[in-house]
């Protein structure tokens, strides 16, 4: 018999829709409970130990993405506190917050903080893992690509920055959807969104983030959707995709957003609550799962 924890049903936890959630969804329905309903309570020390274990599960990043999301907030806070843009004050920065950021869980003191991104190393002496995380960061901020782009980011006007909320959230209908830029700015009055990347975005993925871009620039800026522009930028190399004002397939975004969510919501129980044993694992290929050992004890059954 499968056997399930006893926390259902597990209570409940806000909806939304992100490109994250819709593929967490369709690659595991068990992962995905786990992470967004399974570790709910997981920052309390006093919480259960299974619960406690997920909880720190769910804020492990594979090294590219720990990584990339470390350059997006250095960049962040270079390109809207005026900081240096070039390569080499970056590249200090992003050394300085990464040994901060590894010292600190190293240390434990990463524990106080649960929002605290941390990076899903692999087995081995630690500090070798560290160096390459470091490596990482130092051949992507010194590439061509890269030093081309942040040379351009420079010669934006300070006035012209304008602040973005994270993550973003827009409405669509009645239902909320969060996307996650980078950067944006006005060039020639017109805004433009920058999104940091591990890899450039698909060309159907592309069409969702910049739908969510559009309606942000609607919704705060009162910029008609047309003149929005949406630049992807995949962060090991600088190589850069986006849309060049032409905006996609809007059409195509909105269905994809709406039918991800409906399917979502088919599992939450009137009170918005839902049911762990509606969750069941996938029947393999799980790959580098985080919760690899939160399915062990129902495979066996």
């Amino acid at each position: 018999m499968t056997s399930f924890s006893e926390h259902s049903p597990v209570p409940v936890r806000p909806f939304f829709w992100s490109l994250r959630r819709q593929r967490r969804f369709d690659f595991c329905r068990r992962g995905y409970f786990l992470f967004y309903y399974g570790c709910a309570g997981g920052h309390d020390e006093n919480a259960p130990p299974v619960i406690r274990a997920r909880h720190h599960r769910k804020r492990l990043r594979p090294p590219d993405s720990w990584v990339v999301e470390l350059a997006a907030d250095v960049l962040r806070d270079h390109f809207y506190n005026n900081l240096p843009l070039a390569s080499g004050p970056l590249e200090g920065a992003l050394l300085r917050r990464c040994r901060r950021l590894l010292n600190a869980w190293i240390s434990g003191a990463a524990e106080t903080d649960h929002a605290l991104p941390l990076p899903q190393l692999p087995d081995g002496p630690l500090w070798s893992a560290i160096r390459q995380l470091e490596k990482q960061l130092r051949d992507a901020i010194r590439s061509p690509g890269m030093t081309a782009w942040l040379e351009e980011l420079s010669r934006i006007p300070f006035p012209a920055r304008l602040p973005l909320p994270l993550p973003l959230e827009v409405r669509l209908n009645r239902l909320t959807v969060y996307g996650a830029p980078t950067l944006l700015f006005l060039r020639d009055g017109k805004p433009e969104f920058i999104e940091l990347c591990r890899e450039l975005p698909s060309p159907e993925d592309a069409d969702v983030r910049t739908l969510i871009h559009r309606y942000h620039a609607w919704e705060r800026l009162k910029i008609p959707p047309e003149r929005v522009c949406s630049r992807y930028i995949r962060f090991r190399d600088g190589t850069t995709g986006g849309d060049d004002g032409d905006g996609g397939n809007p059409g195509a975004a909105v269905d994809r957003i709406l039918n991800g969510a409906a399917a979502m919501a088919e599992y939450l129980l009137p009170d918005g609550s839902v049911r762990e044993e509606d969750f069941p694992p996938r029947a393999g290929g799980c790959g580098h799962c985080i919760f690899a050992e939160d399915c062990k004890p129902i495979r066996k059954s």
